[in-house]
């Protein structure tokens, strides 16, 4: 019996498998991950270096007798 499971490829960059024909939404949609994996790389990078604040998280109490 011949098997009819579809070849599932790696992209250049490793990050995903595909089809041998993705759908373009789907070739779009990895393509929005992608950038969006490299933007919080950037963001992070950038607050390691001290160009970028990390952000306000507020006041926390840790003591039980407030």
């Amino acid at each position: 019996m011949e098997n009819k499971a579809t070849k599932l490829n790696r992209s250049a960059d490793g990050m995903f498998l595909t089809s041998e024909n993705p759908s373009p939404l789907m070739t779009k949609v990895m393509e929005n991950i992608k950038r969006q994996m490299q933007a919080e790389t950037e963001r992070r990078d950038r607050i390691r270096a001290g160009i970028a604040p990390a952000g306000d998280w507020g006041t926390f109490s840790i003591s039980d007798r407030h």
